[in-house]
């Protein structure tokens, strides 16, 4: 099976499932930059990330990326074989204002859809 078949629980769950409560807003995003996900559970198996803005999502290392601009803003699927951290790189489309990064849902290890994701956010790698 490939990456994205094995990643196909946790990508359908993140784009269903809408977690409550606060979300989690990342660095303000004007120009190519190489984002990761920061987790305070250690190894992720997925994420959904928005960003405000439209523009195109790629892949680093070992994570799978989806992306699809919706209403004005970049919806980023992040997906791993192996858990682990979720990067990827974001480039803005020309001419879209600044935008920030929020993270919208997080699956664990387990493709389980974390219940919470309070100290999750978006930065930008140095």
């Amino acid at each position: 099976m490939g990456i994205v078949t094995r990643g196909l629980p946790a990508l359908l769950a993140l784009l269903v499932v809408a977690a409550c409560g606060d979300r989690p807003v990342g660095p303000d995003l004007s120009a190519p930059v190489e984002l990761r996900l920061v987790s305070p559970a250690g190894a992720e198996g997925a994420a959904l990330v928005e960003i405000e803005g439209a523009g195109t999502a790629v892949a680093i290392d070992a994570t799978e990326v989806v992306s699809e601009v919706i209403g004005g803003r970049t919806r980023v699927v992040l997906i791993r074989e192996n858990p682990g951290e979720l990067r990827f790189r974001f480039t803005p489309a020309e001419g879209e204002r600044r935008g920030a990064a929020t993270v919208i849902d997080v699956a664990g290890p387990d493709n389980a859809i974390r219940a919470s994701i309070p100290g999750y956010r978006v930065e930008a790698v140095q």
